[in-house]
């Protein structure tokens, strides 16, 4: 009889530990999802006001160079090169506009300095297909907005979350060529005469030209 006691004894504990954890869950869970749709609803309302800020920016700036948007959404972002020099030839009388990624400012050996923005020709891409990397003139006078501008170093050194975010500017510029960027690798080894070279195209293409107005996006 006291092993039937005891036994009968567990089953209750057990069933009455069962019932306060589902009691438990049952009573948080609808806290928890309330909690989490309104964090989501914060997040999507946060995104919606950075996309209609940026797009009031281009807006501005489109009216106020007569500028046109690149890249063009009618043109496939993995098109090849020629057809994206072209789309610049054709509007060469014309102002770009663009969403920007502040990369880096240098001086040319010549005295002129250049400030470099990335565009990721596919926006919000977790793979970043293709990437127009614009190095533009700029005047002496105007670097230091550009020189204090603190990005988010994370992202810059880890693209796949970097392009996941608002772009850094937003970027006018009068745009003189473009061209796909190739990187030659030599081969060989020191008791041969031959040496072989291998020649690819990675994801960069490259653009040059005058920047003539940027604003800050994010």
């Amino acid at each position: 009889m006291a092993y039937q006691y005891t036994y009968r004894n567990n089953i209750v504990v057990i069933i009455s530990v069962l019932v306060l954890f589902l009691s438990f869950f049952v009573g948080c869970g609808q806290p928890w999802e309330e909690k989490q749709a309104k964090k989501n609803k914060i997040r999507t309302e946060k995104i919606k006001k950075e996309k209609q800020k940026i797009e009031n920016i281009i807006s501005n700036l489109k009216t106020k160079y007569n500028a046109i948007y690149f890249p063009p959404k009618s043109l496939d972002p993995n098109s090849v090169t020629y057809i994206f020099q072209n789309f610049i030839e054709t509007n060469s009388g014309k102002l770009l506009i663009f969403k920007g990624y502040f990369e880096d400012i240098e001086q040319y050996t010549d005295g002129n300095i250049f400030i470099e923005f990335s565009c990721p020709l596919l926006e919000q891409s977790m793979t970043n297909e293709r990437t127009v990397l614009f190095r533009l003139l700029i005047d002496k006078n105007n670097l230091n907005k550009y020189i204090s501008f603190k990005s988010d170093q994370y992202s810059r050194y880890h693209r796949i979350f970097r392009w996941m975010r608002p772009p850094d500017f937003i970027v006018v510029a009068k745009i003189n060529d473009l061209k796909s960027l190739r990187i030659f690798r030599f081969k060989g080894h020191s008791r041969q005469e031959e040496v072989q070279i291998d020649k690819f195209t990675n994801n960069y293409l490259v653009s040059t030209g005058v920047l003539v107005d940027a604003v800050v996006a994010n």
